[in-house]
Order: C-alpha cells, then sequence, then structure tokens
C-alpha cells in the first residue's frame, strides 16, 4: 500500500472503518475474540437526527467515518481523531482497507469512557454542542440510568445475525478472532529476535545516545 502510494504521489490516504458487533461480550472475554460480525451497511443519519439523538439504528449501525493516513512530511494539519486531514503537496485517494472497528468493547470500559468524556467536555465548554455528539448522548444516557440498555442494543443474537448477512448488511470476518485463537496455540516463544535491519539501526544511534547524555 504504501509503495502504491509513492508511485501514485499519495500523501493522504483515506480509511474507511467497518464496526464489529456480535453477540454480548461474556465476562473475561474480549471484544476482538467475539465480535466476528463486520457490518459493512451502515445508516447515514441526518442533521436533524444528530441533534435530536433520534436515530433509526443502534450506534454501532451508524456510519461514523473512517480516518487517515498521512506523509509526516506533507501534513499541514490535522483534525481532532485524526479523521481528516489537510496536506501542502501530494494527492489523496481512499484505500481498498479499512479499519475493522471495535467500538464497544465492555460495558465498564463504556462506562468510564463516558464518564472520562463528561469531565474533558467539562473542562472544555467552548467547544460546540455538536463536537463530540456521541459522547454527549451517552452522558445524558448514563445520567438517565439508561446506558447499559443502550449498550446492549450495540450486539445482535445469533438469529439476527443470519438476517443481517442474508440481506447484506453484515458480513462474518473471524481475522482478528482467528488470529487471536491462533496465538494461544502456538508454543511459548523464546527471546525476542529483531531483525537485522532494526539491529543495525539500534548500533547506528549507540554513540549518538551516549554522547548526548555527556
Amino acid at each position: 500500500m504504501l509503495e502504491e502510494s509513492d508511485r501514485d504521489g499519495i500523501t493522504l490516504l483515506n480509511l474507511p472503518r467497518r464496526t464489529m458487533t456480535g453477540p454480548l461480550i461474556p465476562l473475561g472475554r474480549r471484544a476482538t475474540e467475539v465480535l466476528t460480525l463486520r457490518i459493512d451497511r451502515t445508516v447515514v443519519p441526518t442533521g436533524e437526527q444528530t441533534l435530536a439523538w433520534d436515530f433509526p439504528v443502534p450506534f454501532a449501525f451508524l456510519e461514523v467515518g473512517g480516518h487517515v493516513a498521512v506523509r509526516a512530511a506533507a501534513i499541514e494539519s490535522f483534525a481532532s481523531g485524526m479523521h481528516s486531514a489537510a496536506v501542502t503537496w501530494g494527492t489523496s485517494a481512499t484505500s481498498d482497507l479499512y479499519i475493522l472497528h471495535y467500538a464497544i468493547r465492555g460495558f465498564e470500559e463504556l462506562r468510564q469512557k463516558v464518564r472520562n468524556s463528561e469531565k474533558w467536555l467539562e473542562d472544555n465548554p467552548q467547544l460546540p454542542l455538536g463536537w463530540g455528539w456521541h459522547w454527549r448522548r451517552w452522558i445524558q444516557l448514563e445520567k438517565a440510568g439508561r446506558l447499559r440498555e443502550d449498550y446492549e442494543r450495540q450486539f445482535v443474537s445469533a438469529e439476527r445475525a443470519d438476517e443481517l448477512v442474508a440481506d447484506g448488511t453484515c458480513e462474518v470476518d473471524t481475522t482478528i478472532a482467528a488470529w487471536l485463537a491462533d496465538r494461544k496455540t502456538r508454543p511459548a516463544a523464546g527471546p525476542r529476535q529483531w531483525p537485522g535491519w532494526l539491529q543495525q539501526v539500534v548500533r547506528a544511534l549507540r554513540p549518538v545516545r551516549r554522547g548526548a547524555t555527556r
């Protein structure tokens, strides 16, 4: 991907996101192990729906945009969350690759992030009301005692998963879950062996680092 970008003069690459869902995450399990349903067809909320926090589907099924990868030498500025950026030279393109997005990883994790976001927004009252709207919505749901209800809506039963795959909304994607399972079955690794090129870089830097501490 990087070689192709260099060849085509691309310095900003848009990376779409695909949110993952599946059954409720059992205690002691990781979202990356359990969620194997990739949402390919999302709903773009209208401005009115976003302002009213009234959506036709659970948050996981909303289009929330992707991220960008930018060549450091070309960067001029970037937006909060790295959802967009401006470059001083080169062209932009949208990648065929996408980010598997595990937006919801557990109820306690979500609740802690909601509390952190509430404190952060209190410390930054200059931000417009539309900024971080999804966190503002979850903050209000937490205050109303409805956060767990909304959390559980982000997951689907096995029967519902079959329906979503059949109508093209979702696709089964075990990329991460299978990789994690494979790691568990591998024999314990010995001492880490760094690649030869990295060892050369470290050796080259050692005199510089010693000189910098004198």
